[in-house]
Order: structure tokens, then sequence, then C-alpha cells
């Protein structure tokens, strides 16, 4: 049976050990305030409410057997959604600056990928263009430390069958 991702032309580093990187929270601008403050009162406006509800009431005529769902009140749904917006601007003011979290890369192309449970690479699409100095250079980096590497785990091979 062929396999589903037969289509497209897997990353070389699939299967590899990933990379890890940090993210940090970027510091608030006026335009990030100002695109906030729009979002929330777009949200709490009884336009909101108005085209949401018929939205969902075409989807509904549409395609009555996809059970989308027909909300009774969309002003209270656009007021939890203002509130959510809230919250998370009230989260990236309190963190901006400071250390978001990290995510696992591919080694050799620099996707964003879900690391094993072996911290390995899986199986992802090669979306590289052309190469840029930057990824060649932590190409290279990343080889040297992995030569490296190799060689300890050799060495210690080598030591433990000398036993």
């Amino acid at each position: 049976m062929a396999s589903t991702n037969a289509a497209w032309k897997a990353c070389p580093g699939s299967g590899l050990l990933t990379q890890t990187e940090t993210w940090t929270y970027r510091s608030i601008t006026s335009e990030d305030r100002a695109r906030h403050e729009a979002e929330v009162a777009h949200l709490r406006s009884p336009q909101w409410a108005k085209r949401e509800k018929e939205y969902d009431q075409a989807k509904n005529e549409a395609h009555p057997d996809w059970g989308w769902e027909v909300l009774d009140d969309y002003e209270a749904e656009g007021e939890k959604r203002a509130q959510e917006e809230i919250d998370r601007f009230d989260h990236w003011e309190k963190n901006q600056g400071g250390h978001g979290g990290e995510y696992a890369v591919c080694s050799v192309c620099g996707t964003r990928v879900g690391a094993t449970r072996r911290g390995l690479a899986p199986r992802h699409k090669d979306t590289r263009s052309a190469r840029t100095w930057d990824e060649v250079t932590r190409l290279r980096k990343t080889i040297q430390a992995m030569e490296a590497e190799l060689d300890r785990a050799l060495n210690q091979l080598a030591r433990t069958q000398d036993d």
C-alpha cells in the first residue's frame, strides 16, 4: 500500500535529533494596543452578533446534516470572546520581554516540528528553497557538534570493549 505522503519529498532531517529553540514575548506597541481595543469593541458590537447569527443560520440552511450550532445569545458569545481577548492581552502585557517557551526544530531545515518521545523529528515535508548563509552556518555547526558527539560515543564504546 502506498504512503499518503508519497506526493511530497521528505526532509532529510526526518528521523534525526531535533534542536530546541526558545521564544520570548515581544514588547507591546501602540499599534498592538489599538488593534486589541478595536478587536474588543468589534466583538462587543451588536453588528458582530448579528453577522455571526446570520452566518451560522446560512451554514445550517446550506448543510443541515452537518449540525452547525446556532446560539441563542450571540451578544453573550461576543462578550465571552471579548473577555478571552482581554485575558490574552493581559497575559501578554505581564510577560512581554520574558521567556515564552521552547519548541523543537528540524536540525536540517529548521522547520518547527513536534518531536517524538525520543527527540527525533517526525517525517515532514522538505520545504526548503534556496539556502541562506545563516542556514549553511547553522547546518555546519550542527554537523560539527554531531561529529564531536559521535567521536565521544565511539571512544566510550571502545573503552568498554577494552575492559
